[in-house]
């Protein structure tokens, strides 16, 4: 199952009580962020409106707005899992969490 980018796995167990109740407890997810390079990054968000505003070296700029994105570009180098997140949250790909 993929979800805002990211490959879910998940393991459910199945507890039925003996009243017909159907219970089901996730016993563990396992989530597997996509591939994805700094190319691809670009493309995606410049196909959602960001613009490239300069470039510093291998490391691209990209503006929307006041909010900037830096994504690295280094050959087909995937991007790592912490800079994926990073950029993915400040792009808005990932759900915002609800504050309780």
């Amino acid at each position: 199952m993929e979800i805002y980018g990211l490959t879910i796995n998940a393991i459910y167990y199945i507890n039925i009580i003996i009243y017909g109740i159907l219970t089901i407890r996730i016993i563990r997810v396992k989530t597997k962020e996509a591939k994805m390079t700094g190319k691809d990054a670009i493309k995606r968000l410049e196909a959602e409106g960001w613009k490239l505003g300069r470039v510093e070296g291998s490391h691209h700029i990209m503006t929307k707005g006041r909010r900037s994105i830096s994504v690295p570009v280094h050959s087909n180098k995937d991007l790592s899992k912490g800079l994926y997140h990073y950029i993915a949250k400040r792009a808005g790909w990932l759900p915002q969490r609800r504050k309780k």
